[in-house]
């Protein structure tokens, strides 16, 4: 209980403490796109597995929208500064008009029909448009930023996963290993309790039983390497290789001794420090400022000059020469003009405009809100990982002396057995602690791997543990 109470008053202190300096370097470090934030980024500890990695990311590639919305975001931010490109239009028209002059009801004079044909075009630059183009750039680099961010979060969750699984498959190849074990000394338990039947030494219920222990052996054994194919089976299908022997040949060594650093620091102090530099935590404060820019744009709507430069050249032409009588004297059959201009309006939008600012409003109070949870998740998470890897370290060394302690138990019962000095049952118990002590060991290394793992790649790849213990809160 003093434990979980400390545990919880150092998290309370970290969101105090890391809200402000964590807050205003996220955004920095984002768009400053340091190494870390880079696509093809490797940690020195997994350098021996680009080949390895590279293939896991080209299968799982394939699936993955992520890549695809960044390309969208840095094709709209491209599109968006196009603003100094001008706009062309051109336009033609045909005609036929006739005049006639009256006064009262009397005819005075009447023209021929005419017939003519117009075209120009036109060139428009936007010179200012209230500051919201310049908002609208700063938008989608702040959009693009965001979404490659979240390409990169992606990839490395995807391969933190498969990291995590092949750390899964290597706990039931032990499982498969050791229940062998167990059935081997079970079948040998057996002959020699058929020899002691034979001779007499032994009764025919403790024959049984040791029949009975080869079947149970047997069916735990069974059970694991069922377990163990179909892990390799699915885990083939999802990452596209199957390199089982990564974790055997100590290819993550280094990334999980990373974590040693860890077992003597305060948790609260581990949790800060990787806090500013997660990517969950830039992507919430990129999507706070966008929401914020989006609010900034649509409350400049509202009163919005604008500034053009405007230049056009339009010809007007006769296509029926008119009668002309020599007062009217020669009259041109084609006219010709051009203009260059600067011009200025203000919008003054309709009242929904007001309704869209409270929306941009709220919208931006959510982004902060959900800045605020990702920010506790990730304190929380980094916090109870680093307890729950001390408290599973100091437990696998416990279970290492107990399986040492047990397996010298057995080899002890098993020489009494053969002396005779003891029952079948005792050394078949013996054999069941220790089989049982063994997964408890594995089980222990596991999970102490797993955790070894979240932390070196929080702070090496900047992908936080999972909180599982706050999922159901808001």
């Amino acid at each position: 209980m003093h434990l979980r109470r400390t545990h919880l008053e150092s998290i309370s202190l970290a969101l105090a403490t890391a809200f402000s300096s964590a807050q205003a370097s996220s955004i920095a470090l984002a768009e400053s796109a340091p190494p870390a934030f880079d696509r093809g980024y490797l940690p020195a500890e997994l350098t021996s597995l680009k080949e390895e990695i590279s293939s896991v990311l080209a299968h799982t590639g394939k699936a993955d929208p992520s890549e695809g919305q960044w390309l969208e975001a840095l094709a709209a931010q491209e599109t968006q500064t196009q603003k100094w490109f001008p706009v062309v239009s051109a336009q033609s028209g045909l005609s036929r008009s006739r005049t006639r002059y009256l006064k009262d009801d009397d005819e005075i004079s009447n023209s021929d029909p005419q017939t003519n044909l117009q075209f120009g075009f036109n060139l428009r630059q936007n010179i200012f448009s209230g500051g919201s183009d310049w908002k609208r750039q700063t938008l989608t680099r702040l959009k693009s930023t965001a979404a490659l961010l979240q390409h990169i979060e992606t990839q490395r969750k995807t391969l933190k996963q498969w990291l995590r699984e092949l750390i899964q498959i290597k706990f039931y190849e032990d499982l498969v290993k050791f229940g062998g074990e167990a059935q081997q000394q079970a079948i040998q338990l057996n002959q020699l309790a058929r020899r002691k039947e034979a001779s007499g030494f032994l009764g025919k219920r403790e024959l049984l039983d040791s029949e009975r222990e080869v079947l149970r052996t047997l069916q735990e054994l069974q059970s694991n390497s069922n377990k163990l194919s179909e892990m390799e089976s699915l885990h083939l299908q999802k990452f596209g290789i199957s390199n089982k022997d990564i974790i055997k040949r100590g290819a993550v060594d280094s990334l999980l001794k990373h974590s040693d650093l860890y077992l003597s620091a305060p948790p609260d102090q581990v949790a800060q420090k990787q806090l500013a530099e997660s990517l969950p935590w830039l992507s919430a404060g990129l999507q706070k400022n966008i929401a914020a820019q989006e609010g900034s744009i649509t409350t400049g709507s509202r009163f919005s000059p604008r500034i053009d430069a405007t230049a056009g050249f339009n010809e007007n032409r006769s296509l029926i020469a008119r009668k002309m009588s020599d007062a009217e004297g020669a009259l041109a059959n084609r006219t010709q003009g051009w203009n260059l201009a600067v011009t200025g309006e203000v919008s003054l939008n309709a009242p929904t405009t007001f309704g869209a600012i409270e929306e941009s409003a709220a919208r931006l109070i959510t982004a902060k809100q959900n800045e605020s949870r990702v920010q506790r998740d990730i304190l929380i998470g980094i916090s109870s990982a680093t307890i729950r890897l001390k408290q599973t370290s100091d437990l696998r060394q416990v279970a290492e002396r107990l399986v040492t302690a047990t397996g010298n138990v057995r080899e002890q019962n098993r020489r009494l057995f053969e002396a005779g000095e003891i029952s079948l049952d005792r050394l078949i118990l013996s054999q069941q602690d220790l089989d049982r002590d063994r997964k408890s060991l594995v089980s222990a290394v596991s999970e102490e791997n797993l955790l070894r793992l979240e932390l070196a790649l929080s702070a090496l790849w900047q992908i936080p543990p999972s909180n599982n213990s706050t999922a159901a809160l808001p």
